[in-house]
């Protein structure tokens, strides 16, 4: 048996242990199982079940290892066919997982098939990704004619791939490295820009109380404190927002905040190539009349 069609076969003998016994199997039970079974280790398996999120081990010291399945385990096991192959459902729980797990070949190996309009020649794709192919045949999300890899297009794990924005661990630090510093160099542009605003406006002295305190306090809401007019105390609310990629995020934190504080509340959208500044002054009003489309990204439930 290949690697998924043993994993498979595992997870079986854990899932219709746990329906004829009505308990949870031991890894040490589960391991001799193994042991004469599957070419690979048992626990060279086990560590495919755990990251495939199939299975969770529970520890007790009182008493032997139990392993259980997680709902994706349990999603597989009821999905599963009379042989060890996979069943649709199951390779495609398997080719998800699988991807997450090797996202950098993946998003080379998609790449490249990507740009040669999601189908190409076996022989060209690098030897180091010849494996990885093998894989994704095996899971259904290509098909081999002729010497041709072909991507499956109906495939329900591309789609999901598409969609999902996929990075490694190493990637997403480097991209929020990278959005760390876009959004100090906007939040100095910014800055200066209100100091010159200030200045030109006669407001000298204002000018020089005008702050940047989005490293002192991280939950105000906005970024820079400054004066519209001549008052005696801040009454200009700035949030910065570096719009290069033609887009913003608002956190609860700034939309409450921008409602408190209404018409004293402004954005600064910052293009840091140009060093362009748009002013958007009560931006629950405004907002939509500047961007063509709002999404929700993220809901929040609470107990």
């Amino acid at each position: 048996m290949g690697i998924f069609q043993e994993m498979n076969w595992s997870l079986q003998e854990i899932g219709y242990f746990e329906m004829r016994n009505n308990q949870n199997i031991t890894e040490r039970y589960l391991q001799k199982i193994l042991q004469s079974n599957t070419l690979l280790t048992s626990k060279n398996l086990m560590d495919h079940l755990i990251a495939y999120n199939l299975i969770i081990i529970d520890e007790d010291k009182d008493k032997d290892k139990e392993i259980r399945l997680t709902l994706q385990g349990s999603e597989w096991f009821r999905t599963r066919r009379d042989s060890y192959d996979l069943s649709p459902k199951q390779m495609e729980i398997c080719a998800l997982s699988f991807i997450k797990q090797y996202i950098n070949l993946a998003n080379e190996w998609f790449g490249i098939l990507e740009s040669q309009n999601l189908s190409i020649e076996r022989n060209l794709l690098p030897y180091h990704l010849q494996q990885f192919t093998e894989h994704m045949l095996t899971l259904n999300i290509v098909s081999e004619r002729l010497g041709s890899i072909i991507l499956n297009k109906n495939s329900a794990v591309y789609e999901e791939y598409l969609s999902s924005n996929m990075m490694s661990e190493d990637e997403l630090l480097i991209a929020l490295e990278k959005q760390k510093l876009l959004g100090e160099l906007a939040e100095k542009i910014a800055f200066d820009f209100e100091i010159n605003r200030l200045k030109n406006a006669g407001l000298e002295k204002e000018s020089i109380l005008c702050r940047l305190i989005s490293k002192e306090n991280v939950k105000a809401g906005y970024d820079i404190k400054s004066f519209t007019n001549s008052v005696e105390q801040h009454n200009r609310f700035i949030e910065v927002k570096a719009i290069d990629n033609n887009g913003i995020y608002l956190s609860v934190n700034e939309m409450l905040t921008a409602q408190r504080l209404e018409e004293n509340y402004f954005l600064y959208l910052v293009n840091t190539k140009s060093k362009s500044v748009d002013i958007i002054q009560n931006p629950i009003l405004n907002l939509d009349n500047f961007f063509s489309k709002k999404e929700i990204m993220c809901i929040r439930y609470t107990l």
